[in-house]
């Protein structure tokens, strides 16, 4: 919006290849985050998946799933697209899109993320027992979804290296070399940082501009 125009539709879209490449880096970059200090330590809580605190109504604050489910929604949007070369918009569809585009058990977990640590919830960690313990099962179906992501993005960057896009070619190359200076590791090959590759005018970081 810029001095009262809409003026999104006329900026040029990337190419939908060069766009899924950005968008798969963007949705490692928010892995990368969100396992920054991972492995949690032996007390730690949800498998370390609550991090940072989220501000309540009443100007408390409390730890918060804003991460998990920001690292679960762009890994199901950019799966869908990869699927089926469209992209989901809004947050509350990409649940219904996953579910419809890529199925499997992993639909349940991108639903219940979404349905439950931030609509019920309000990204809280809440405080009755009965859904803490929800919330760890949760957490344990989000770890697995996350984590079988990096086997898919290292696929996605060894197709990446014969790319006639010379900029996605060198992007990938460089990556897959980070990644390899920590084999076995969970995202801890990439620094959180890196999430933003220079695949030029048209990606956006995941969670901006986007309807609810």
């Amino acid at each position: 919006m810029l001095f009262g125009a809409d003026v999104a539709a006329a900026w040029p879209s990337p190419p939908p290849a060069r766009r899924l490449a950005y968008e798969m880096a963007i949705a490692y970059g928010y892995l990368a985050r969100l396992f920054e200090s991972w492995p949690p330590g032996p007390d730690e809580p949800w498998l370390g998946l609550v991090r940072g605190p989220v501000r309540l109504p009443d100007g408390t604050e409390r730890p918060g799933t804003r991460r998990l489910v920001g690292a679960v929604l762009a890994v199901a949007c950019v799966l869908v697209a990869q699927r089926s070369g469209v992209w989901v918009a809004a947050k509350r569809e990409i649940g219904p899109a996953y579910r419809a585009t890529v199925g499997g058990r992993a639909a349940d977990v991108v639903d219940v993320v979404y349905n439950r640590c931030r609509i019920a919830w309000g990204y809280a960690v809440p405080t009755g027992r009965a859904e803490q313990l929800e919330l760890q099962q949760i957490c344990t179906g989000a770890l697995s979804f996350l984590t079988s992501f990096e086997a898919t993005y290292r696929e996605f960057l060894h197709s990446e290296r014969n790319a006639p896009d010379a900029a996605r070619a060198h992007f990938a190359a460089e990556r897959l070399t980070s990644l390899a200076a920590a084999p076995g590791a969970v995202f801890s090959g990439v620094p959180p940082e890196a999430g933003n590759p220079p695949l030029g005018q048209g990606g956006r970081e995941f969670g901006q501009g986007e309807r609810e």
